[in-house]
């Protein structure tokens, strides 16, 4: 579905690719192992990005794009708390979000933040997967919207502003 379908916000026609990014596996396999889920996890939302792009949509994808300023400033960090006013601005000017389902996903607050802000801003939330074929191409699986139930269902707590954020 593209943009011109009329779906998410009218005003912007651009989309926020949500991914998960850092590996928080209570420190199992160590930090070339966190470096190497990372390094994944940025192709997987690099590779979702440009089939977005090829099916004419406008995506922004914060993990394509600050992966690179990240392994470029090591100190800037990699956590969602470091790049969440950053990735707020962004899903403010965005018309709708996708969920790109790959491993981590469930576990990512970032993802489930973007979710939530999203939701309740009263844009469309996507999810999305890459299906792989043997000869190594991948294409975007149209997982279905989420709504207040899977939502819950997934990241296990209820869809509501956190104490202090505007409703």
């Amino acid at each position: 579905m593209s943009k011109g379908e009329g779906y998410g916000d009218p005003i912007s026609p651009i989309a926020y690719l949500a991914s998960p990014y850092t590996w928080r596996g209570d420190n199992v396999g160590g930090e070339v192992y966190a470096r190497q889920v990372e390094n994944a996890r940025y192709e997987k939302a690099c590779i979702a990005a440009a089939l977005l792009a090829e099916e004419g949509e406008i995506v922004y994808s914060p993990i394509a794009m600050a992966h690179g300023m990240y392994r470029a400033v090591p100190a800037l960090g990699g956590s969602y708390e470091t790049w969440e006013a950053y990735d707020k601005a962004f899903l403010d000017a965005c018309g709708m979000l996708y969920v790109l389902a790959i491993d981590g996903y469930t576990d990512s607050v970032g993802v489930r933040e973007e979710a939530r802000k999203t939701m309740l801003s009263g844009k469309v939330v996507e999810v999305i997967g890459l299906e792989w074929f043997v000869d190594g191409h991948a294409v975007i699986e149209r997982l279905g919207y989420m709504d207040r139930g899977i939502f819950e269902e997934t990241w296990g707590e209820p869809l509501e502003p956190e104490r202090g954020e505007d409703e």
